[in-house]
This record gives C-alpha cells, structure tokens and sequence, in this order.
C-alpha cells in the first residue's frame, strides 16, 4: 500500500501540476510580498488556471491530444476559467451589495480578471512545455 502512494510521485502530470501551482502562487507572493498570498484565493496570477492549464496540456503531451482524457481536461479547464472570472465575479458583486446595505467595509477579493487569467495560462503553459517526459 504504501509503495502504491508513493508511485503519485513519478506522475508526471501530477508533478507538472503541483510546480504550476506553487509558481504560480511564489509569482503572487512576490508581487504582493505577503507570504499569506500562498493561501489566498484571487489576484495575479490566477494559480487554478495555470493548475487546469497545466494538466491539460500535461495530459495532452503524455496521453494524446486525441485522448477522451485529454477531452475532459479541457472541459474541466473551461469550467473552472469560467468560475474563476464570471462566477466569483458574481459572488464578490454580492459580497459588496451586503456589505454596502450592512454599513460594512470589506476589501478583500476572490475573483480574477482577465490578465490574471492570462498570466495563469501563460504559468501553465510554460511549466507543462518545460516539463521533460519520460
């Protein structure tokens, strides 16, 4: 049992995908220079687009780009770009709508915008090409 777990580890698709993330959320950190942003969701760059991105074309690479797994990847990818930019977007419109009508000030933000998406993608990209398959 415990050697099965430790086989995650020569995943390839998953190694790509955990160094996407903690690129993406060193790259935050720096640009916030808050350590607290490892953890935090919204701002530059969006870390789940470039986890999503990553797997994807991580998938693609090892699997086929004509894979049905390489088919779900890309619509998991489309679902969380779309929760990340228009659902939180939603959510935070909300947020303030409660806030303002309580009296309360609240700045924090969940939701990305467009460039931070963007770079994500780019993050994600960029890890998965680099990555060197077996």
């Amino acid at each position: 049992m415990g050697v099965m777990i430790l086989d995650m580890f020569r995943n390839q698709v998953l190694l790509a995908v955990i160094i996407s993330w903690f690129v993406a959320q060193t790259t935050k950190a720096v640009i916030y220079r808050d350590i607290r942003k490892y953890v935090a969701f919204g701002g530059m760059p969006s870390a789940h687009t470039a986890v999503v991105t990553c797997m994807g074309w991580m998938i693609g690479r090892v699997e086929g780009f004509d894979s049905p797994i390489f088919a779900m990847a890309a619509v998991v990818f489309a679902i969380v770009v779309a929760e990340v930019v228009g659902v939180r977007g939603a959510i935070m419109k909300f947020m303030k709508d409660v806030n303002r009508k309580l009296g309360i000030t609240h700045s924090s933000r969940m939701n990305h915008t467009f460039s931070e998406v963007l770079v994500g993608f780019v993050i994600g990209t960029v890890v998965a090409f680099l990555f060197p398959l077996k």
